[in-house]
Formats: C-alpha cells, structure tokens, sequence
C-alpha cells in the first residue's frame, strides 16, 4: 500500500504494520531440533480461494505429515483428495491452535488471494519457517525469500512441492529459518504499529508547521 501511494506521488508516506499480539505466538517457539520426521502446518477456512486442493497435492511426494486446521465449504472434498498423512483438526481457538503452531515444523500459507493473511504473523512469531504464494500479501514483509522461508506463484504445484521438499529434508535450513521468522516478527507489534502511527502524527505536524 506505501509504495501504491508513492506510485500515486504521495510524498507523506509512514507505515504502520498489521501487527498481532506476538506474546502469545511466541510461548510455540520450542527447540525443534531433535524431532523426527517434518510437520507442515496450514491453519485458516477451508474454501476456494485458499488454494488447498494445490497444496495436497504439492504434499504428495513430500516426506512428513501436514495437518490443517479451520473448517469451511470445501472440507468434504478436500477430504476426498487428502492421503493418509494428512490430518482434519476443524477450526479451533486461539489457545488451541498456539499448540498446533508448537507442534508443526513449517507453516504453509497457499492461498490464491490473500490481502494480507495475519496467520503468517502468528507463524512468524512461533518461529517457524514460512511457505506463502506471492498473492499473499504479509509475504512481501514476511518472508525473505531462501531464508526464513519461501514464495511461490498460487496454484504452482512443482514449485510449492521443490519449496516444501527442501524444508522437509534440511533440519538445517529449518532451523535457521524459524530464527529469522522470529526475527521478523517483532517488527508486527502493537508497539511496532504505535511507533508507525507516531511517526506520521509527528510527521504531518512538522510538515504543516513549515507551511
């Protein structure tokens, strides 16, 4: 959105991110190293435009156990296409799903349309390395590509599969990705958000001020 104003030449411009309280994300960033196996993670409704349907069959060919959380229209056939790996958790509480995010390994995000998607935050926040189409607009911010994690083109199933392998194979690279989501994260506070707003008050009084 800042850089659309600025296209527009808008030249009083501060950001102030979508922020979560992380805090509570936070109590999942566990050790993960040591465990077995990879654990994929993707929580949201279950409906058209959040591009389930690519992922399970991205996750076919990839070593582990995904797990979706969240219900919605498309949960019957979405059941129809899953393989035995794959596990139904239906929509839980923020509490509960704090529990997920500790448990998983990697979070998937493979949304067709995604105006900004705050899951990432919390995923961010419980240190774990992010997978998200580039139609997801907390991708841009959120992920840095190769590091804490990946983007791929919506509806690319050989692209969200080498992404997922890779992750699936390399207790390594997951590892140091978790970091860097952990990292990120802090600047999507309320503190963070409130620190952006202030600027722009602080701003836009000393611009008028010079008129």
């Amino acid at each position: 959105a800042a850089e659309y104003a600025r296209s527009l030449g808008v030249e009083l411009v501060e950001t102030a991110p979508n922020a979560i309280d992380a805090s509570v994300f936070e109590q999942a960033a566990v050790d993960r190293s040591g465990r077995d196996g990879c654990t994929f993670l993707y929580a949201g409704r279950l409906d058209p435009e959040k591009g389930i349907d690519t992922l399970l069959e991205a996750f076919r060919d990839v070593l582990g156990e995904l797990v979706l959380v969240g219900g919605g229209g498309e949960e019957k056939r979405l059941r129809e296409l899953a393989g035995d790996r794959v596990r139904f958790e239906g929509p839980r509480d923020r509490d509960e799903l704090v529990a997920f995010y500790r448990d998983a390994d990697v979070f998937v995000l493979p949304s067709r349309s995604e105006p900004w998607g705050m899951v990432l935050n919390e995923a961010a926040a419980a240190g774990l390395p992010l997978v998200a189409t580039e139609e997801s607009g907390a991708a841009r911010d959120l992920v840095e590509e190769g590091v804490n994690g990946f983007r791929v083109p919506a509806g690319d199933v050989a692209a969200l599969r080498e992404r997922l392998t890779r992750l699936a194979e390399d207790p390594k690279l997951r590892a140091s990705a978790g970091a860097r989501s952990s990292e990120l994260a802090r600047g999507f506070t309320p503190d963070a958000w409130a620190d952006g707003v202030a600027r722009l008050a602080k701003r836009a009084q000393r611009d008028r001020g010079s008129l």
